[in-house]
């Protein structure tokens, strides 16, 4: 079975700020522990997967889904479609409404050229899904719906019906168990593109509810850590190796500052900066709350990053509707 899993995005030239694909480099690398002779393959480029898809096309293609990168995935689907109709399309991400059926069939009408969406947490369930193809024949339509997880929808189009199995909830990830895709390697080759900017991930989830925003929401609230000891190893390697040309580096984290321990990940990144002039700019979600921990985690990396403060709304009226 090859496998072609992608992060697309509108690359160019003169855009150096683009992060990294680390959101499906997570999966492939879950995915590679699981099943290490697994042939998968990653994408940043849209014109690389395309090129990619018609040479040689997967069996499984997997695409990440937002807002930003929606008519690329579209694109690519269809053209996917084209070059092999029985290839088995997925994707995954925050932008899809799991609790509401009608917008669910309405998602899948517009897009009849993908057969299944993964929502939350992606190394698991994809992992998952690839061990029930192996074992029925590399066809979705083969596995039975009781054994699929509570994180796959897909859709009958014949009879106009959601498919998806609620009662298998899926748990949250014990994040020691997900090795790191800098220090396997998978990294390397987007370390070389200057176009693309390290990107790490200290911890997951979000203790708030903001109605804005999909963060607490997509992961249950709860925050689980990375093992520090792999952050502070993942930030020295992006650094040293990084050739992004503007020095560009991205905090993943929802709410950078909300547990102590990000005061020391703030010096080793200030750290990299004074020896391998990397990070030079900063892109960080500081915690929501300002606290003692903000204002010192700002003053460490003053001289890359500005310190923001959140504020859903100051109209009273608003806060009472909320």
């Amino acid at each position: 079975m090859r496998i072609y899993i992608a992060d697309l995005c509108y690359l160019h030239d003169w855009d150096n700020n683009q992060p990294l694909p680390l959101n499906v480099a997570y999966i492939t690398a879950y995915l590679k522990q699981k099943n290490p002779d697994v042939s998968i393959e990653i994408f940043k480029d849209p014109r690389f997967l395309i090129d990619r898809i018609s040479d040689d096309p997967p069996d499984v293609l997997a695409l990440s889904h937002y807002d930003w990168n929606v008519n690329l995935d579209l694109t690519v689907l269809r053209h996917a479609k084209k070059i092999r109709p029985q290839m088995l399309t997925i994707m995954g991400g925050p932008n899809f409404e799991a609790d509401d059926p009608k917008w669910i069939k309405t998602f899948f009408s517009q897009r009849p050229e993908l057969d299944l969406y993964i929502t939350g947490e992606g190394e698991w369930s994809f992992a998952r899904l690839i061990e029930l193809l192996d074992n029925h024949g590399g066809e979705l339509g083969r596995i039975p719906v009781e054994d699929w997880p509570s994180s796959y929808f897909s859709f009958d189009r014949a009879r106009w019906r959601v498919i998806h199995n609620p009662g298998n909830p899926v748990a949250r990830l014990d994040l020691s168990t997900v090795p790191s895709p800098y220090l396997t390697g998978l990294m390397d080759p987007f370390l070389q593109d200057m176009r693309l900017a390290p990107i790490v991930e200290t911890n997951r989830g979000c203790p708030y509810a903001c109605t804005f925003c999909c963060w607490g929401h997509a992961t249950k609230s709860k925050i689980i850590q990375f093992p520090l000891e792999t952050v502070f190893d993942e930030i020295r390697y992006a650094a040293g190796n990084t050739k992004n040309l503007s020095g560009y580096f991205y905090v993943a984290d929802s709410n950078f500052g909300i547990v102590k321990r990000d005061l020391e990940i703030a010096r080793v990144l200030q750290e990299c900066s004074d020896t391998h002039g990397v990070p030079k700019r900063m892109y960080i979600y500081f915690a929501k709350n300002t606290n003692d921990s903000v204002i010192k985690i700002a003053e460490t990396l003053k001289t890359v990053t500005h310190m923001s403060m959140s504020k859903q709304t100051i109209n009273p009226e608003v806060l009472d509707d909320i």
